[in-house]
């Protein structure tokens, strides 16, 4: 007869403001003795002293591991050590929201591997409207024959004019470099 396993639970609510609130990480620990973290920062100690061998710790992600203050570094160290600290007294850390558990091999490294990427990412989200980087425009042969008047025109007192006049003759421009790059210098041939 298996005996069900020994869950424990942590959860470590991000500061306030944060989308990694008690409840966003409690929606994935389901049953088992919960450890809330709170602004001492010492319960995961209790947590780390309760394990038994064989006891699984469950977290939603494993860089919730980690505290919320410090440096990223600071932050990967405290997650690298709970770990290990977990290790050594013959727990696992189960991640619930992904299934990976450092029981398994390899699933350790590929946990910690994504937890040092989650902390270097924190609070580096996609600014609201923005997909990613700006369309590349194709110019055909005539457009870049009237870039090239433009460019090199001596009406214009310097780049950001120029940029501007395409803009309005065109509609839209290719960036400055790549105008350098293809037709050089708009000061060229001058004396």
């Amino acid at each position: 007869m298996s005996e069900k396993p020994d869950y424990r639970n942590y959860v470590n609510p991000g500061p306030k403001g944060s989308r990694f609130t008690a409840n966003w990480q409690a929606e994935y620990l389901p049953d088992g003795e919960t450890y809330l973290e709170d602004k001492t920062g010492t319960i995961i100690d209790a947590l780390i002293g309760s394990v038994r061998a064989g006891s699984v710790v469950r977290v939603r992600r494993l860089f919730c591991l980690a505290p919320w203050s410090g440096s990223p570094q600071k932050r990967r160290n405290a997650v690298a050590n709970r770990v290990q600290a977990i290790r050594d007294r013959k727990g696992h850390i189960l991640e619930a929201e992904t299934g990976r558990t450092t029981a398994e091999r390899g699933g350790c490294a590929k946990m910690i591997m994504g937890a040092y990427e989650d902390i270097a990412s924190a609070g580096r989200a996609i600014a609201k409207g923005r997909t990613g980087r700006p369309p590349k425009y194709e110019f055909t042969d005539a457009e870049w024959e009237v870039i090239g008047g433009i460019w090199t025109s001596r009406k214009y007192a310097n780049d950001g004019a120029r940029l501007a006049s395409i803009e309005k003759r065109l509609g839209r421009v290719p960036g400055r470099t790549l105008i350098r790059n293809k037709l050089g210098s708009p000061h060229k041939g001058r004396e």
